[in-house]
């Protein structure tokens, strides 16, 4: 097993640009060491967009560009091993696995092991009138409104599970945005789901690679104020992450050296600050390449840890068993279930693991008003 394992980010966002991807999985298959390749395009808004083309089409609902976004690097992924990780499945998972099957088989690849995580779409079986509405909610969502999408989100385990089964392609709908690369982290290292430390360092560089260019310099540009030249040669991200828990985010192909430290330090003299909140900190390490080192002597700890932490403690005293209780309740949280399709060479996994890899889950809704 390698020690260093890379995950490149291809897109941030649905719609974005094409062939961001390519770079990144050149520079993979020749770094020398193991890795994966992920596309972020799912957000509330392309969840209900892809439920209503559904409602249109039953073979529509995933990410309107999937087809371009894979043209270009499907064929180099297969040949050098790059597993591809991506929740491009959005509201129809199991159409967007049979498209890239199609296309598999249009570029004279052969059948490939495609891996769907499903179970995220709860639309038809939640009660409305039976749902505890949250404070900040209240009066959103009433038992007139038509619900157009709601969705769990689901984690990093089942992705895990289906790379270490071979998956070459991984197909999500609605997961928690780092568990793309917490999934092969976890699928590579073996790392076990109770060592949080090193859960929590494949969040964190989940975190960093999820919004693609974001990390490389797009929170840096202020156009009219800190301009950058040829934004549109930016560069998007690679975390290369060591087994000891160590991130370095570097560029596949980086034209803006002072742009990336810039806008991953926050300084705007290059020096990297410690980022207390999260037990690590950071180092420049030469160009395009900052390297993000977990404090041994606090445990990284994300902000949905906290925040489920603080939940447990005040609603059950500490008691897991009545937290999931309450969310059976509400019927937010059910058994995974499991089934193989060998004729379609296309595995689902149906878990509502959060993403930690517990039975944790998070529920977003899109109505009518939204």
């Amino acid at each position: 097993m390698s020690n260093v394992f890379l995950v490149g980010c291809g897109a941030g966002f649905s719609g974005d640009r094409i062939d961001a991807a390519i770079s990144i999985v050149k520079a993979i298959a020749e770094s020398g060491h193991p890795g994966a390749l992920i596309f972020e395009t799912l957000a509330e808004r392309t969840l209900a967009l892809g439920q209503k083309a559904k409602r249109d089409n039953p073979e529509l609902g995933y990410e309107p560009l999937l087809q371009e976004f894979l043209s270009l690097i499907l064929a180099d992924c297969v040949r050098h091993g790059i597993p591809i990780v991506s929740n491009f499945g959005a509201a129809n998972p199991h159409a967007a696995a049979r498209l890239i099957q199609r296309m598999a088989s249009a570029a004279a690849l052969p059948p490939l092991r495609i891996a769907i995580v499903d179970g995220d779409d709860i639309n038809g079986v939640i009660d409305l009138a039976g749902l505890q509405v949250l404070e900040g909610d209240a009066g959103l969502v009433g038992n007139d409104t038509e619900v157009i999408a709601a969705n769990v989100y689901l984690g990093a385990k089942p992705i895990a599970d289906a790379l270490r089964e071979g998956a070459q392609v991984v197909v999500t709908g609605r997961v928690a945005d780092p568990a793309l690369t917490l999934g092969p982290l976890v699928a590579h290292f073996g790392w076990d789901w109770l060592d949080l430390q090193k859960i929590a360092v494949g969040t964190l560089a989940g975190h960093l690679l999820e919004c693609g260019a974001q990390v490389t310099g797009g929170y840096f540009a202020d156009p009219g104020y800190k301009d950058v030249p040829s934004p549109e040669n930016i560069g998007f991200p690679i975390a290369e992450v060591s087994s000891n828990g160590d991130i370095v985010i570097t560029k596949a192909k980086p034209p803006k050296s002072a742009q990336f430290e810039k806008g991953t330090s926050g300084n705007p003299k290059g020096r990297p600050k410690g980022a207390k909140s999260i037990g690590a900190t950071l180092a420049k390490m030469g160009r395009q390449r900052i390297k993000i080192t977990s404090n041994g002597q606090t445990r990284m700890v994300t902000m949905l840890e906290a925040m489920v932490m603080q939940l447990i403690n005040q609603a059950a005293g500490g008691n897991l068993k009545a937290i999931r209780e309450m969310l059976a309740a509400h019927r937010l949280f059910v058994e995974p279930e499991q089934a193989t399709n060998p004729v379609s060479s296309t595995t689902t996994a149906s878990a509502p693991f959060g993403a930690c890899g517990r039975r944790d889950s998070i529920c977003s809704m899109s109505t009518g008003h939204s």
